[in-house]
């Protein structure tokens, strides 16, 4: 066996990811040439994917639906599906399903701008409002979850470290080269 065939120690920290999602996972989380940006897929995927299964299970509502519903709680304003898409990075086609989803389950509305009569604005609906807010706690419990092993201190200077990253998305989210 060469040397770079054999098996590398992993970080004791990762002892447990190593057991739970295979030694890759750990290895590939401790060293990959994109590490960070490993490391935000690895807990994204992990966080989303279990939680939006539930919600489509027990709900019936999918994860595209979810976006759609949350954007619209955090709106002031009517928006439209192209204004969900710009909000959450999800594709056009993607959020259009949503939206035909939602409408046909009665938890939206889309109705005219009285402003700009091309403007299709979306709304919840009583029924959307009453899912959201059982939905929205067991995001809230699995983010807390997620976060425990982290201080206040680190808990704040991670959000304020995503917020920067966020902040600076103009400059990389386009399509890469």
């Amino acid at each position: 066996m060469s040397k770079d065939a054999r098996p590398k120690k992993i970080d004791p920290a990762l002892a447990e990811v190593a057991s739970r999602f295979g030694p890759l996972a750990a290895q590939m989380l401790e060293r990959n040439p994109v590490r960070d940006v490993w490391r935000l897929s690895f807990v994204a995927n992990l966080f989303t994917g279990p939680l939006y299964k539930a919600f489509e299970e027990k709900d019936g509502v999918s994860r595209g639906e979810f976006l759609v519903l949350f954007c619209l709680s955090q709106a002031e304003d009517g928006l439209t599906a192209q204004d969900v898409c710009l909000a959450t990075g999800r594709p056009k086609n993607s959020i259009s399903r949503a939206v035909t989803g939602l409408l046909r389950k009665k938890l939206i509305r889309r109705s005219v701008s009285e402003a700009d009569r091309r403007r299709k604005e979306l709304a919840m609906t009583e029924a959307g409002e009453a899912l959201l807010a059982r939905l929205l706690p067991q995001t809230a419990a699995r983010e807390a979850s997620m976060l425990a092993p982290l201080s206040a201190a680190e808990r704040e200077s991670l959000s304020a470290l995503l917020l920067k990253i966020a902040a600076g998305a103009p400059a990389w989210a386009d399509d890469p080269e």
